[in-house]
């Protein structure tokens, strides 16, 4: 009797998680077996998702908290015959993972490794190359080209979309609408505050009010709705909820906070005018709605992100140029979002090409794998 084929996803983080669960319930139609290593913010992805008896090991919500687990015995155990890992910040299981799938001599011939590249640069955050990266468009693949790890290894890219340009050209649910709305109220613009899990996210929110703050002190009518990462540690939310309360205080009307976090950011990042991150996909889905992604900029962040990505800059200042605005000190950003926000905006158009996530196409490939 032919034997059943298996796949092992792991993933830390949400996106890798959604995108996991996609790739995981068209995998199960096509009659393939699956079983889950699941940590951080996705666990909890999986158990929504109906993957709840799948779960063959699950780890705690924070990365500082010790998993004593074997991904080789595990592996040994559960026997896949491929192995998918998100590629998470910071990673962890995933790397482990990704380690234990390549060959040990003649007694261990490997596993082929698929890597879900959600984030342009991300598959510089595992040492380990994999066999098959699914990444989000041409972009994502001219850089798993260039990372040294994939130098002289036999690998093939798969584009298969990005959520974050499903999110800017699906229809918006209306309770999204209805809240954003509510939030912006009678203002002239709307700023959607995204931090990164990060310790240097506090100079992402400095930046940014202080350009929000120079707007309001030249007469512009602007609301700021902070959207926090999840993954943040509760002492940098804390730091992070302190300044908004204190922005909050000198501009009671500016401030309006959504408590429902089920609400897509990639959604409201396609509504509000304006986007201020470091990286991460709301920048994209606002990039792909055609409205002004802010990428703010220090030393400290840049670090940070070319230990991320391979690169210094967010791609869409470096790669395209011109397709959203670049913030590395306080400025009225309601001035300069009128003075170039049309240019912006119409090379956006130009350049941009986003391709919508393909959930059959993911699948296509790691079946292929399997053949």
């Amino acid at each position: 009797m032919k034997r059943v084929k298996r796949v092992l996803l792991t993933t830390r983080d949400g996106k890798p998680g959604m995108i996991g669960t996609l790739v995981a319930k068209e995998l199960a139609t096509r009659g393939v077996e699956i079983a889950v290593v699941a940590e951080g913010l996705s666990l909890e992805k999986w158990k929504k998702a109906g993957f709840v008896d799948a779960i063959f090991a699950e780890g705690p919500l924070k990365i500082d908290e010790p998993w004593g687990i074997s991904a080789p015995a595990i592996l040994s155990e559960v026997r896949p015959d491929v192995v998918v890992i998100g590629l998470s910040s910071p990673i962890r299981a995933e790397a482990w993972f990704a380690s234990a799938t390549r060959p040990q001599g003649t007694l261990f011939p490997g596993i082929p490794l698929v890597a879900l590249d959600d984030n342009w640069g991300a598959t510089y955050r595992c040492p380990t190359p994999a066999d098959l990266v699914l990444t989000i468009d041409e972009l994502g693949k001219r850089l798993v080209e260039q990372n040294p790890a994939y130098a002289e290894h036999n690998y093939r890219v798969e584009i298969i979309g990005d959520l974050s340009a499903s999110a800017a050209s699906e229809p918006i649910p209306q309770a999204t609408i209805d809240a954003f709305n509510k939030a912006k109220g009678g203002a002239d613009y709307a700023f959607l505050l995204c931090s990164q899990k990060w310790p240097e996210s506090t100079e992402i929110i400095d930046i940014a009010l202080a350009s929000c703050a120079k707007s309001l002190e030249n007469g512009a009518k602007l609301v700021v709705i902070p959207r926090f990462h999840p993954g943040a540690s509760s002492e940098l939310r804390n730091r992070l909820n302190e300044k908004m309360m204190l922005f909050a205080e000198k501009y009671p009307t500016s401030v309006n906070i959504l408590g429902d976090q089920s609400i897509s950011t990639d959604h409201l990042a396609a509504l509000a005018d304006g986007t201020f991150a470091a990286t991460g996909s709301a920048l994209r889905a606002a990039a792909y709605a055609g409205k002004i992604p802010i990428c703010v900029w220090t030393p400290a962040l840049g670090e940070k992100l070319k230990a991320e990505s391979g690169m210094e800059h967010h791609p869409l200042l470096m790669s395209f140029g011109g397709l959203a605005l670049g913030l590395n000190e306080p400025l009225d950003v309601v001035g300069h979002l009128f003075m170039v926000g049309d240019l912006v905006r119409t090379n956006q158009k130009k350049i941009l090409q986003p391709v919508p996530f393909d959930v059959g196409k993911a699948a296509d490939a790691i079946v292929a794998l399997m053949q």
